[in-house]
């Protein structure tokens, strides 16, 4: 496992609580006083809840700074055209789906869609995310969960048996971390990372929401 992965792994894990500042597992008697995230609706009918993005990330001035920096270069260099392919080497549940895309159909069509059309979904989602990082969160845990709810028109019940989502997370923090803006960056690789872990995460919870819906 490559090191973007697997800080992608513990930055998912302290945002559930599992583990604690200093990067190691809370015992089980631990873990249940630990006080649980919020879900989404917990979060935005929370008093005082409403956030900027950025504030939600606790992303530092220099953090932001590097994201909307460096994100056009990254995007400009064609950074993550190898996440998806990544991800059907790393996962035969994702290569098994892929390989039965036969028809490029949009999101909105709810009919399948190649890696090529996944890439482009992806990266107006990072577009957004960019945007408005000084913008409530909640509209950008909106965007992200419509993304995962349409997955499941897609994909159906399928991806609640795999670990797709998490090797999506990896694939996409070690694309970041092999860019020229954030190779060898400490902070800008910190500050991809959170905001990897924040988008895959979000879309997770919309797929899982649909899927309890039906």
């Amino acid at each position: 496992m490559s090191l973007a992965a697997v800080l992608y792994e513990k930055n998912y894990l302290a945002s559930e609580g599992l583990i604690n500042s200093n990067g190691r597992r809370h015992s089980r008697a631990v873990v249940g006083n630990v006080p649980r995230k919020l879900s989404y609706n917990e979060e935005v009918n929370n008093i005082g809840a409403e956030c900027s993005l950025a504030e939600h990330l606790k992303l530092s001035c220099y953090q932001l700074q590097i994201l909307q920096q460096s994100w056009p270069r990254i995007k400009s260099q064609g950074a993550l055209l190898t996440v998806f392919r990544d991800l059907t080497l790393n996962n035969s549940s994702a290569r098994e789906m892929f390989q039965k895309m036969s028809i490029v159909e949009g999101f909105l069509s709810g009919k399948c869609c190649d890696q090529k059309e996944h890439l482009r979904v992806l990266i107006e989602l990072i577009d957004y995310l960019m945007q408005n990082l000084n913008g409530p969160v909640r509209c950008c845990q909106q965007k992200c969960q419509q993304i995962g709810e349409k997955h499941f028109i897609i994909f159906g019940g399928t991806l609640n048996k795999v670990r797709i989502w998490d090797d999506f997370g990896e694939c996409l923090s070690d694309a970041f971390a092999k860019s020229e803006p954030v190779r060898g960056k400490r902070e800008a690789f910190k500050a991809w990372i959170t905001l990897t872990t924040f988008l895959v995460e979000y879309t997770r919870i919309g797929y899982l929401q649909q899927s309890k819906k039906r």
